[in-house]
C-alpha cells in the first residue's frame, strides 16, 4: 500500500500500469468531500478495484444520499499476469475509467464535489480487506510521475519492494483450495480465501456447520428453530437451511429432528371429476437430491407423512397411484411396507374388510388414508402420479423428517463396568476420529492410541474435570496438549461427542459445542499410528490417572469406517458388555428422586427422605391426605394396635390459613401422650410427658399459615433426646423421654390443654391418635381451635397412619385435599381466602379489578347519556376531609366521532363547600383539569389530539401549591417511531396554585356532570371507554375511591348508582397495577440454546410442477419387502458399467483359454487327420493286419468310426512290407517310412525292395547293420529346410498330380493303436525325438502310395512348419 499525499482539488487523474493474478484486489482509493448545510460536510469515496478478475469502478459521491452510488465494470479479465494500462480521471463531478483502450463513464453528480487529496494505491480504507498483490509501473498522479525509488523508501509505503516483477501465478495448476474457495497467490506462496465459503482452515477444508439437527442436539444445543446443516460434513456438498425440532422423542430417547419442507401445497387436488390424471414433481427447500441422499444415509431414521382424501376416487396403489423417490424408485405403499397396501390394511382397520385402503372401498363419501412412510432408503418422495378416476382426490404430503445418527445406534454401544475395563482395537492409521460417551464420572481415561516399543508416539483422550477433556499426543518430535471445555457436566449422564478432524495443514478438535483448530507443523501427521488402540483404561498411567471410563461408548469411527464395538466387547465379557446398560436410563426412581448410576446397578436418592420410602422411593406417604373443615366436632380419630408408635420418630404435614390450631394429639392407656400445636402462625409447639412431667418446647417458623404445606419431624435421636424440625428450622430438646408403665387417674401436676376422661380403674390397652382436633369431652378452656385445613403423610417409624380411611366415616372431614385457591385462584392481585374442598373467596380490595375472581376491569362504555355517581364518606376529623395533596387517575378512550365541546371525564365535588376538580376534553382534543377551592378557578392543560380512539392514561396531582397533569400513551399504543409531539405529551404540565385545601368531598361523578348548577350546564357527557377512575384524598395514602369498581362489584355497593344505561365493561385490557413479581426459573436464552440465530432465507419455490397425463402402463414397482441395491447416482451408474465390463472381460479370457486348451488337446491327439476339401478322406484308422477282415470292419478301430472310403482308398487295406520289421506295415507311420525309403532308393538307383537307403554318406552295408529294411530319421543329417508354398502354388501343384484326392496327414511317430501290431520281441532301436511330423501326400492316391511313388513326398521339419 502507498499513500500519496495531494491537495484537495475538483480534478483528479491517476495513470498506472499493473499486472496481477488476484481475483479480488483494490487498485486506487480516494475520498470525496462536499459541503453540506445540515451536517457541515458530506463524505463519499471513489475506488477502482478488481472483483472476480474484472476491473470495477465504485463512485459514491455522498454517504447521506447513497442512492446515487454507481458500480460500473468494463468486463475484461485482468488477473492474467499480463501488463494492463489504467487511467482514472475525475473532472467536473464525473468519472472516466480507461483500461487498455476501453472506457466507461459515470453519471454526473449535480452537487459541488472535490476529492480530499490523499490517494491510496493498492489498498482500500473502507470497503475491502484484500490489498493489491502484483506489480505496478509508470505511476502518474495529476500528471506527475512518481519515482519508484522514492515511493519505496517513503514512510507512507507498506509492503512495497523494488524488483524486476518476478510475478508467478502459484495457484495455476494447484488444486489446493477446497469447496470453491479462492486461491490467492502472493510473493511467497498461496493462500486460500475462505471468506465467501462456509468452511475454515488453511485449505477451507473444515465445515462450519454440523451434519444434522441431531448432531446439534447431542452437542448440547437444545433450542428449536432454523439451523444450517452440512449433511456430508467436510465433503463437497454445500450447507443448507433446515428447521430443527429439538424435542423429538423415539423410544424414550431424545433426538434432534431435521425437517425439510417442499413446494407441494396442502390439500393438493390429485384427482378431479372429468379431468385427466396428474403427475406432480416436488422440490425440497433449497436442497438437491444429493444432499437429501446424504441426509437420509447419515440419519438413524426418517419418515414422511402422506394423507389422501377421496370421494369415489380409488387409491389403488401400484395401478392408479404410485410415488417416486429421489433415485427414481417407484413405491406403491402408504404408511406400511407392503405392496399395494395402506396403513389400515397393516393393522386391519380398513373401513371395508378385505380392501387394501379405505379409499379403495366404494362408499361414495369422503374417506381418508394416511400414514408415515418410514423406509429411509426410499425417502423423500419427489414425484406422485395419480391416474384418472371417476371421483375426487386430495393429497397432502408432509415434510421430510430425519433423526439420529447411523453411527450412534443404541445397539452398537457397549458398557464399561469397572475402572480397569477396556477393549483393544486396531490402530488409527487413516481418516478422522469420532467417539461418543456417557458417564457419571468427572475424570477418567477415555481412549489411548499406543505405538510399538520402538516409537514414543501416542494419542490420548482424558476426562480432566467434570466438564474438561484433554487431548494429548506425541507425533515425531511434536508434542501437543489441547484442553476442551464443554458447558454440560460429564457426570450428568448425557451423551458427549468428541471429534478429531485433520488434513495436511490443520487439525480441529471438537467436544460437544466447544472447538479448537491448530496449524500442523512439518512432519506432524495424525492417524499414522501402528500400535493397538485402547478404549478405556490401557493399564498405564496417563495424564495423572489410570482409571478407565465407567459408562457407555458408541459411535467410534476411524479409518473411514465404524468400529464394531460389540465384537470387541465379546472378548471382554466380564468387564465390557454389549449395549448401554445404564440402569438409570429407565428412570426407576420415582417421585422426583435422583438416580445415581452404577452401570448395572443404581441408587435412588429420594427428594424427601421423610415422605418417600422404598429402594426406588416408590412409596409416597404424602399421597394419604385428608381435609378438616374446622368445625368444633370435626377431627380424625385413628385407633392404633401397633405398639411403640408413641416413642418412635413422627412425621406429619399440614396446611392452613389459621394462626392457632391443634395439629394432633396421641395418647395411650397409661396416659403417655404427645401433642403438636400451631401457635400465633409463627410457632410450632411440642408437648409430651416424661413420666409425670409435661415438657413443652417450640421452634419459631415464619408464615406457617400461608396455605402451603409444612412438614414437621419429631425425630428420636440415639441419645434419647428429641429433635423438632420444620423446614430448615430445627431444635434439639435435651430432655429424654420416659414413658409411664402404670396407670394413674391423675398423672400430671401441670395443666393440660387436652385432658382425656380418666376413671379410677385402668382401661383396656389402647393407643389413639386425634388429628386436627379432639372430642368435646377432652377439651379444656385452653384447648386450641380445631384445624381448618389439610393434613397428610403421618407416620411413626415405619408405621403409616391411614388418614384417608379415617376421613371416610367421620363428620367434618373428607378424603384428599383440594385447595380452591390452587385450583382457580384470584386474578389481578386479588387476595384468595381458602375455604378448602375446592372452595375459595377473592378479596379484591387491594386490586384495581373486581368480580368474583377480580377478573373484571373497573371500566365502562359510555354512550353520551350515562353518568355514574358515587357517594364519598369521609370522617370530618380526618386529614382526608381537608386535603392539599389529592390525586386523580383516569384511563380513557375517546370516540373520535363525538365532536363536542367540553366532554366530562370525571368530576370530584363537595356539595357543602362547592370545591371541585373537573377533568374534560376540548373540541380540539386537549385535556383540561379545572379546579376551584374557593380561591377562583385554576386550569392546567395538556394540548394534543387525545380524541383519537386510542387509550390514554391521565394523572392529576396536587402538592400544596403545584398542580400537575401528565398524560402517558398506553403501552399498547406506543409506536417504535419517536414522535416529538408524544415526547411533549409525556412531560407534565404544571400550574402554581394557592395553598388552600379541598374540603369535605362527598361526590364523584364519572362520564358527565348532573347538578342543578348553571355553572356546569355547558359541559357534555362522555362517549367512549372510561376505566380505572380512582380518587386518592391523600396522595401517599392507601385510602382511595373507585366508582366504576364499586359499580361492578358483587354485591353492588349502595353508595354507587348509574344514571341512564348502566355502562358495560370495556373490552379486556392488560392489568395496569404493578403485580408482585413471581420468581420464574431461568431458561437458557436463544444465544445459549442455539449456536447462532438465523432465519430461513426466502425461497421462490413456485408451485410444484404438474403434468396432466392420460392412462398409462403401470410401472414396475420396487420390491419394498427387502432393500436391494439400486442405481442412485451417476457414480452408481459408472460402478455398474465397470462391473459389467469386468465380467465380460473375464468371460472372454475364459473363452480364449478354453479354445487354447482345446487346440492343444487336438494337437496332442494321436493320428489326428484333418479333412480339408469335401473330397479329402480322413485316414485316422490303423492299417489292416495280415489277416483279412470283412469290409464293414474296416471302418472301426477301437471304437472310432470313420466315413466310407473311395475305391482308391481301399488299396490302403493291402499295406506294403515293412523292411525294418520284415512284416506288413501296421500303421500309417510305417507306410510312410517305407515310402520314404523306397523314394530314396530310386533316387540312388538301387532296388527299393532290397536296399535300405539313408541320407548319410555311408555304404549300404553300414545301413544294413541296423537291420533289414531299417529306415530312420537322422535329425542331425536332415537339416534341409522345406519350402513354403502359397495357396496358388499349392493349387497348381495339386492339379498336376494324378490323384483327385490329395491328403495331408499330421501325426506323431507312434506306431499305431493296436498292441497286436507291434513285434513280439522289441528290437534295439535308436529312439526318435518326441516331435510332430508332417508329410505332404498331396497328389498321391492309394495306388501310388502302395507302389512306392514318393517323389513328391517329403518330411516337413519343425523349422519349415514354423516358417509356414
Amino acid at each position: 500500500m502507498v499513500l500519496v499525499e495531494n491537495e484537495e482539488n475538483a480534478r483528479l487523474m491517476v495513470q498506472l500500469e499493473f499486472r496481477t493474478v488476484l481475483h479480488e484486489a483494490v487498485l486506487v482509493h480516494t475520498e470525496l468531500i462536499a459541503p453540506d448545510k445540515e451536517v457541515g460536510y458530506d463524505i463519499g469515496d471513489l475506488e477502482v478495484w478488481i472483483s472476480n478478475g474484472e476491473v470495477m469502478l465504485h463512485y459514491k459521491p455522498s454517504s447521506r444520499f447513497p442512492n446515487f452510488t454507481q458500480d460500473l465494470s468494463i468486463g475484461e479479465k485482468v488477473n492474467d499476469a499480463m501488463w494492463h494500462s489504467l487511467q482514472l480521471t475525475y473532472v467536473n463531478r464525473q468519472v472516466w475509467l480507461r483500461l487498455d483502450g476501453k472506457q466507461i463513464i459515470s453519471e454526473k453528480y449535480r452537487r459541488p464535489l472535490n476529492h480530499r487529496g490523499n490517494i491510496v494505491i493498492g489498498h482500500g480504507l473502507r470497503r475491502y480487506k484484500s490489498g493489491f498483490v502484483g506489480c505496478m509501473r509508470h505511476l502518474k498522479i495529476q500528471g506527475r510521475t512518481i519515482d519508484p525509488l522514492v515511493m519505496v523508501q517513503s514512510k507512507q509505503a507498506v509492503g512495497v519492494v523494488l524488483d524486476g516483477c518476478d510475478l508467478k501465478d502459484r495457484c495455476k495448476g494447484l488444486n489446493l483450495c477446497e469447496h470453491d474457495s479462492v486461491c490467492v497467490s502472493d510473493w511467497e506462496g498461496v493462500v486460500c480465501d475462505c471468506v465467501r465459503v462456509p468452511y475454515v482452515g488453511k485449505t477451507c477444508h473444515f465445515a462450519n456447520y454440523l451434519r444434522t439437527c441431531d448432531e446439534y442436539y447431542q452437542a448440547g444445543w437444545r433450542g428449536s428453530g432454523v439451523y444450517r446443516v452440512d449433511p456430508d460434513g467436510n465433503g463437497p456438498l454445500s450447507p443448507v437451511y433446515v428447521n430443527c425440532d429439538m424435542e423429538h422423542m423415539v423410544a424414550q430417547e431424545g433426538y434432534g429432528l431435521t425437517v425439510i419442507e417442499h413446494n407441494l401445497p396442502k390439500n393438493f387436488t390429485a384427482r378431479e371429476i372429468g379431468e385427466p390424471g396428474r403427475k406432480v414433481k416436488i422440490s425440497y427447500r433449497g436442497v438437491d437430491r444429493f444432499t437429501l441422499k446424504a441426509l437420509t444415509e447419515r440419519s438413524l431414521g426418517c419418515r414422511q407423512h402422506i394423507s389422501y382424501l377421496c370421494k369415489d376416487a380409488k387409491l389403488s396403489l401400484g395401478k392408479l397411484t404410485w410415488f417416486k423417490t429421489t433415485d427414481g424408485r417407484v413405491l406403491d405403499y402408504l404408511g406400511t411396507t407392503d405392496h399395494g397396501d395402506c396403513h389400515c390394511a397393516n393393522n386391519n382397520t380398513c373401513i371395508q374388510p378385505g380392501t387394501a385402503c379405505n379409499c379403495d372401498a366404494d362408499l361414495h363419501k369422503w374417506t381418508e388414508d394416511r400414514g408415515f412412510n418410514t423406509i429411509k432408503e426410499q425417502l423423500p418422495i419427489t414425484e406422485m402420479v395419480f391416474l384418472k378416476d371417476k371421483g375426487q382426490g386430495v393429497v397432502t404430503l408432509g415434510p421430510l423428517e430425519c433423526w439420529g445418527n447411523i453411527d450412534h445406534q443404541w445397539e452398537t454401544a457397549v458398557t464399561f463396568k469397572t475402572t480397569v475395563s477396556y477393549v483393544t482395537a486396531p490402530a488409527w492409521s487413516t481418516g478422522d476420529l469420532e467417539i461418543s460417551f456417557k458417564t457419571d464420572r468427572a475424570s477418567a481415561t477415555l481412549l489411548h492410541q499406543s505405538s510399538p516399543q520402538t516409537s514414543t508416539d501416542f494419542f490420548t483422550m482424558t476426562l480432566l474435570e467434570d466438564h474438561k477433556l484433554e487431548i494429548s499426543y506425541s507425533v515425531g518430535s511434536v508434542e501437543r496438549r489441547i484442553v476442551l471445555q464443554t458447558k454440560a457436566k460429564f457426570s450428568s449422564g448425557l451423551w458427549n461427542q468428541v471429534r478429531v478432524e485433520h488434513d495436511r495443514t490443520n487439525a480441529r478438535f471438537t467436544l460437544n459445542e466447544a472447538s479448537e483448530m491448530i496449524d500442523l507443523q512439518k512432519g506432524e501427521r495424525l492417524a499414522r499410528f501402528n500400535g493397538a488402540m485402547f478404549i478405556g483404561s490401557p493399564g498405564t498411567k496417563l495424564s495423572g490417572s489410570n482409571d478407565g471410563i465407567i459408562g457407555c461408548v458408541r459411535g467410534v469411527v476411524y479409518n473411514n469406517k465404524q468400529l464394531d464395538l460389540v465384537k470387541y466387547a465379546e472378548e471382554k465379557s466380564d468387564e465390557v458388555e454389549a449395549g448401554c446398560t445404564a440402569s438409570c436410563q429407565s428412570s426407576p426412581c420415582q417421585h422426583g428422586a435422583t438416580c445415581e448410576e452404577a452401570w448395572g446397578q443404581y441408587t435412588c436418592h429420594c427428594l424427601n427422605t421423610w415422605s418417600h420410602l422404598g429402594s426406588n422411593c416408590q412409596q409416597n406417604i404424602d399421597e394419604n391426605m385428608a381435609t378438616i373443615d374446622g368445625a368444633e366436632h370435626s377431627y380424625l380419630e385413628v385407633n392404633v394396635t401397633t405398639p411403640r408408635v408413641l416413642s418412635g420418630t413422627l412425621v406429619f404435614s399440614f396446611r392452613t390459613f389459621q394462626a392457632n390450631a391443634l395439629l394432633f394429639y396421641m395418647h395411650d392407656h397409661f396416659n403417655n401422650f404427645i401433642q403438636l400445636e400451631l401457635r400465633n402462625a409463627r410457632e410450632i409447639l411440642l408437648l409430651y410427658n416424661s413420666l409425670t412431667y409435661i415438657i413443652d418446647e417450640f421452634i419459631p417458623v415464619r408464615d406457617l399459615n400461608d396455605g402451603n404445606w409444612k412438614q414437621v419431624i419429631i425425630e428420636k435421636l440415639d441419645s434419647g433426646w428429641l429433635k423438632l424440625q420444620c423446614g430448615k428450622i430445627s431444635r434439639v430438646i435435651q430432655q429424654k423421654r420416659a414413658l409411664l408403665r402404670t396407670y394413674l387417674s391423675k398423672p400430671f401436676n401441670s395443666r393440660e390443654s387436652v385432658r382425656p376422661i380418666r376413671g379410677e380403674l385402668p382401661p383396656d390397652p389402647f393407643i389413639k391418635l386425634y388429628v386436627g382436633g379432639v372430642p368435646k369431652e377432652m377439651k379444656t378452656k385452653i384447648t386450641p381451635a380445631t384445624l381448618h385445613g389439610c393434613v397428610r403423610g403421618f407416620r411413626s417409624n415405619e408405621y403409616i397412619f391411614d388418614l384417608e380411611g379415617s376421613a371416610e366415616y367421620q363428620n367434618g372431614t373428607s378424603v384428599g385435599c383440594i385447595a380452591g385457591c390452587e385450583k382457580q385462584g384470584c386474578k389481578n392481585g386479588g387476595l384468595c381466602v381458602e375455604l378448602w374442598e375446592g372452595e375459595y373467596q377473592c378479596d379484591c380490595m387491594n386490586s384495581y379489578y373486581t368480580g368474583i375472581t377480580c377478573q373484571t376491569e373497573p371500566s365502562g362504555i359510555f354512550d353520551g347519556s350515562t353518568v355514574v355517581r358515587s357517594k364519598v364518606k369521609l370522617d370530618a376529623t380526618s386529614l382526608a376531609a381537608s386535603s392539599s395533596t389529592e390525586r386523580l387517575t383516569v384511563h380513557f378512550t375517546a370516540n373520535s366521532t363525538a365532536n363536542t365541546e367540553r366532554v366530562v371525564l370525571a368530576f370530584v365535588y363537595s356539595s357543602r363547600t362547592g370545591d371541585y376538580i373537573l377533568v374534560y376534553l376540548t373540541r380540539l382534543g386537549d385535556v383540561v383539569v379545572e379546579t376551584d377551592l374557593g380561591t377562583g378557578t385554576y386550569i392546567v392543560k395538556k394540548s394534543g389530539s387525545f380524541v383519537d380512539d386510542q387509550r390514554h392514561k391521565l394523572e392529576y396531582k396536587r402538592r400544596q401549591t403545584e398542580l400537575s397533569l401528565t398524560l402517558d400513551p398506553f403501552e399498547g399504543n406506543k409506536s417504535s417511531v419517536i414522535d416529538l409531539a408524544e415526547l411533549d405529551q409525556d412531560r407534565p404540565s404544571t400550574v402554581v396554585h394557592p395553598d388552600y385545601t379541598l374540603d369535605r368531598v362527598d361526590t364523584i361523578m364519572v362520564g358527565g356532570v348532573v347538578l342543578n348548577n348553571p355553572r356546569f350546564s355547558n359541559y357534555q357527557n362522555f362517549t367512549g371507554c372510561l376505566s380505572d377512575v380512582v380518587y386518592y384524598p391523600l396522595a401517599n395514602s392507601v385510602l382511595k375511591f373507585q366508582p366504576l369498581k364499586e359499580l361492578h362489584q358483587v354485591p353492588q355497593h349502595d353508595t354507587v348508582e348509574a344514571w341512564g344505561e348502566e355502562p358495560v365493561p370495556c373490552s379486556p385490557t392488560p392489568p395496569v397495577m404493578e403485580k408482585p413479581q413471581q420468581e420464574i426459573p431461568s431458561s437458557p436464552s436463544d444465544s445459549e440454546s442455539r449456536p447462532e440465530i438465523v432465519t430461513m432465507p426466502p425461497w421462490d419455490k413456485g408451485p410444484a410442477e404438474v403434468e396432466l397425463i392420460q392412462p398409462i402402463q403401470t410401472p414396475n414397482i420396487t420390491n419394498i419387502t427387502r432393500i436391494v441395491p439400486i442405481i442412485t447416482s451417476s457414480t452408481d451408474y459408472l460402478t455398474i458399467i465397470i462391473a459389467v465390463t469386468l465380467v465380460a472381460f473375464l468371460l472372454i479370457v475364459a473363452l480364449v483359454i478354453a479354445l487354447l486348451l482345446a487346440r492343444l488337446r487336438r494337437r496332442r491327439e494321436r493320428y489326428d487327420v484333418q479333412k480339408q476339401p469335401a473330397e479329402y478322406h480322413e485316414l485316422k484308422m490303423p492299417l489292416k493286419s495280415a489277416e483279412p477282415e470283412s469290409p464293414q470292419n474296416h471302418h472301426e478301430a477301437n471304437g472310432y468310426h470313420f466315413p466310407e472310403m473311395s475305391p482308391e482308398d481301399e488299396a490302403l487295406l493291402n499295406p506294403p512290407l515293412n523292411r525294418k520289421t520284415n512284416r506288413p506295415a501296421s500303421s500309417i507311420s510305417e507306410v510312410l517310412e517305407e515310402m520314404e525309403r523306397r523314394r530314396k532308393a530310386k533316387v540312388a538307383g538301387l532296388d527299393p525292395d532290397v536296399v535300405v537307403l539313408t541320407d548319410s554318406p555311408v555304404s549300404a552295408q553300414s545301413m544294413q547293420m541296423h537291420g533289414e529294411g531299417d529306415l530312420e530319421w537322422d535329425p542331425q543329417a536332415d537339416r534341409v529346410p522345406l519350402s513354403c508354398k502359397n495357396k496358388s502354388e499349392e493349387a497348381a501343384e495339386a492339379s498336376s498330380h494324378r490323384s483327385d484326392s490329395p491328403v495331408r496327414v499330421e501325426f506323431n511317430g507312434d506306431s499305431g493303436y493296436e498292441a497286436g501290431s507291434k513285434p513280439e520281441v522289441e528290437e534295439e532301436n535308436t529312439a526318435s525325438p518326441d516331435k510332430l511330423y508332417k508329410y505332404d501326400l498331396a497328389g498321391y492316391n492309394s495306388e501310388s502310395l502302395l507302389k512306392g511313388d514318393s517323389v513328391k513326398t517329403r518330411l516337413i521339419s519343425e523349422e519349415a512348419e514354423t516358417a509356414c
